[in-house]
């Protein structure tokens, strides 16, 4: 227990499956046992623990706490009953106690794994980094967004407003990305890993995790999936290669592509400028929109009525005015 998460640390280290863990602890509370004799009556029956499977148990299930430490181990099934017999904590009885309970607790290890790769909620994330590798020697293009006053902006490589929805739709996409297997014996080099074609970083409240994308499982079955590991973590694992393929083009991709931010509702004031004159369009208090067009050389104002259907096609315009691409940065 590492504060109020599970970490496996063998044969592994990665990231417990909480709820998988509880199931252990709440099926050992409710143990009972259906009967017990002591350990030394075992010998004088002429019999030895061998006879009950403990000798050599199939189950050792250790539990320590502040309190101390305590050791169960599993013996074989009993004649009679569907029971197994149980060594105690001592050493000193054997407990004959429900099969199903006990058998509920030999969880294995792809169910204590927790799937979910990073553990940062989104509410929490502030800035999402992206190294990837470019080919030719060109050199790494370094991608960063950060959180700045509510708005997600582009830090790296040019200084940009991003789309917020895009961006909270990349962050959680990869805030539920889930292994899709575990490589249990893997070698980082073999499988790009040494020299990660992208690094992903979530940056949250004083913490980050960094995700590093290897080479394509050639060898997987579906979906394309990538060879990924956690930085610092050495366990190696397979991911689902779509999500990373889109964040390739994150400096493209997730740009806001609209000049103007408003609602139609509460807009007033539109002024069109051109070679020094100027026209104004003025929303009245009736709803109604007036034109207020200046003379650039005698300063004369003139007003008129505005067509309401222009000028609802020129509002739509403006809210919906997008780039299509972005040739200069």
């Amino acid at each position: 227990r590492e504060a109020s998460a599970w970490t496996l640390v063998e044969p592994m280290r990665w990231a417990a499956n909480y709820f998988a863990v509880n199931r252990i602890l709440n099926q050992l509370q409710f143990l009972e046992e259906e009967a017990f004799f002591h350990v030394d009556e075992v010998g004088k029956t002429g019999q030895t623990l061998e006879d009950y499977g403990l000798a050599d148990p199939v189950l050792t299930l250790r539990v320590s706490g502040a309190s101390g430490q305590l050791e169960l181990q599993r013996g074989t099934v009993t004649e009679i009953g569907n029971n197994v017999y149980l060594l105690g904590p001592e050493k000193e009885r054997i407990f004959v106690v429900n099969r199903e309970v006990v058998d509920s607790l030999l969880i294995g290890l792809r169910e204590l794994r927790k799937r979910e790769i990073f553990d940062i909620p989104v509410f929490e994330v502030e800035a999402l980094s992206l190294r990837i590798r470019a080919g030719g020697g060109n050199g790494d293009l370094k991608v960063r967004l950060a959180r700045n006053a509510g708005r997600w902006v582009f830090e790296s490589p040019v200084s940009a407003e991003a789309d917020p929805a895009l961006v909270t739709n990349a962050i959680n996409t990869l805030t539920a990305a889930k292994v899709a297997a575990f490589k249990e014996s893997a070698v980082p080099a073999p499988h790009g890993l040494d020299a990660p074609s992208m690094r992903v970083t979530l940056e949250g409240n004083q913490r980050r995790q960094t995700l590093l994308i290897g080479n394509p499982d050639a060898t997987g079955e579906g979906a394309p999936t990538y060879f990924a590991k956690l930085e610092g973590n050495p366990s190696v694992f397979t991911v689902d290669a779509r999500p990373f393929d889109e964040l390739r083009e994150a400096q493209e991709a997730l740009r806001e592509r609209n000049f103007f931010q408003f609602d139609p509702d509460t807009l007033n004031t539109i002024v069109l400028s051109n070679d020094g004159n100027q026209i104004r369009l003025q929303k009245l208090e009736t709803g109604e929109w007036q034109v207020l067009q200046s003379n650039g050389a005698t300063g004369d104002i003139q007003p008129f009525r505005a067509d309401s259907e222009v000028m609802a096609a020129l509002i739509e315009d403006l809210r919906t005015l997008r780039a299509s691409g972005f040739a200069v940065d």
